[in-house]
Formats: C-alpha cells, sequence, structure tokens
C-alpha cells in the first residue's frame, strides 16, 4: 500500500528546474533512500511535497488526497511529517511543549504518550520541562523525529538527520528509522551518508540535477556506472 506518490513532478526557481519530471512512490513502512550530489534537488522534493515551495507541474498525493496546492499545515494534518537539515525545534519551549506542538493533528499527549515517544527516539531519561534548547545537539535530532511522530504521520520525511552524528549515534538512528517503519510508516530518508542508507533502506532513488537518475535496491545502486560517476566516485 502506498503512503505517498509523486508523478512527474518539476519544481523551478525562475529559468532554473530544481526537480524536473520526477517520480517516486513511498509504500507503507517501506524505507526509501534518497541520495544525490549537493544541490541535486533533494531538499526541493522535500520543500515541494510538504507545501513550501509550489510546483510547477506534476502531482502529489497522499492516499487518495492531493497534496500539490495545498499548505503545509493541510498537509501536515493530512499525515505527512517531516525534520530539517538543520535542527528547527522551538528552543525556548520545554521538551513537553514541543512534543504537543508535533501533536497538534491528533489532540493532546498525556506524560505516558510523551514518555513512549522520547523512549523510541532513545530519550527516555529526558525531562519534560527541560528546554529543547538545553540537549545535546544528537539528542535534539532525536527530539525532532520524537516531536514528528507524536502527529501519528503517514509518511515521515528525514533531511539528513545524521548530520553531525558520530557513528554511535548514527547507528542508534539506524535503529529508530527501522523501528519507525516497523510501525507501518512509509519514510523517506535523505542522507548522504550513504553505509547508513545502504544499511537500512528497502529501496534507494538517486537525484541528479533534478532528475531521477536511479532507481532500485540498495546493492545495485551503489554499483551502477552513472551513480559513481555522478556521486560516489567509486563503489561503496
Amino acid at each position: 500500500m502506498e503512503a505517498l506518490r509523486l508523478e512527474h513532478v518539476g519544481v523551478r526557481y525562475g529559468g532554473v528546474a530544481a526537480l524536473e519530471g520526477v517520480s517516486l512512490h513511498v509504500d507503507a513502512g517501506e524505507i526509501l533512500g534518497l541520495i544525490g550530489p549537493n544541490g541535486a534537488g533533494k531538499t526541493t522534493l522535500v520543500n515541494a511535497t510538504t507545501g513550501f515551495v509550489p510546483l510547477n507541474s506534476g502531482t502529489i498525493v497522499i492516499g487518495d488526497a492531493r497534496l500539490d496546492g495545498k499548505r503545509p499545515f493541510e498537509i501536515a494534518r493530512l499525515g505527512v511529517a517531516r525534520t530539517y537539515q538543520n535542527v528547527r525545534l522551538f528552543g525556548a519551549l520545554t521538551i513537553r511543549e514541543n512534543l504537543r506542538a508535533g501533536a497538534m493533528r491528533r489532540g493532546d499527549l498525556d506524560d505516558d504518550a510523551m514518555r513512549a515517544l522520547l523512549g523510541q527516539a532513545g530519550l527516555l531519561e529526558a525531562d519534560l520541562d527541560a528546554a529543547a534548547s538545553s540537549l545535546a545537539y544528537g539528542d535534539q535530532r532525536r527530539l525532532e523525529i520524537a516531536r514528528s511522530l507524536a502527529g501519528t504521520p503517514q509518511i515521515l520525511m528525514l533531511d539528513e538527520p545524521a548530520a553531525g552524528m558520530n557513528p554511535v549515534e548514527t547507528k542508534a538512528l539506524g535503529a529508530l528509522v527501522r523501528a519507525i517503519a516497523a510501525q507501518g510508516i512509509g519514510v523517506l530518508l535523505i542522507e548522504h551518508d550513504v553505509a547508513l542508507v545502504r544499511a537500512v533502506s528497502d529501496r534507494v532513488v538517486v537525484l541528479n540535477f533534478g532528475m531521477v537518475l536511479a532507481t532500485g535496491a540498495p546493492d545495485a545502486v551503489v554499483r551502477d556506472p552513472a551513480v559513481i560517476e555522478a556521486y560516489l566516485g567509486s563503489a561503496v
């Protein structure tokens, strides 16, 4: 069952095509890795899906609902959640208040539900009343994921979640991503850490110059000569 589908999506900034004819889908419970060089259009794809930039062509659908043309809060209510390249918590608010903000789609959370979300993200010992900004960087990343999960999304889009993490944190992140998908949530994972993408993804899509260069099983994609030439430099 598909959680998300993009069909022939195009986005232009002035005369520059950031995305051109991009089609892909993410199934419920699937982890789709999205890789490619800087400037390939990966974050533009997330921004287009979540309503932050308009489409010039194509359609984006979750379930039987069209997302293109809707505003970000409407898209969030339909079950699309995301994180950002740079952590975007409400730093002056508490962990409790951040989780409540993420849960607006489904209503308020009690402390037990909040603890369950934090435990899933590896933050079981966090003080709900501590300021989000007081957390270490890796924990802020995990809180941002927990906040995204608070709204019970159908699709979760993770934009470079391993950025700035050490190997131990990255390994824990991989386990968290797999656990999220095991709940039936479709995950779109954008990452430059190809080892992480290869370890957790069911399929991988490669973008280059705003177009799909390759798609398929992780091991096959990272050995594709066109992908090696455009992005990897050598087989991984």
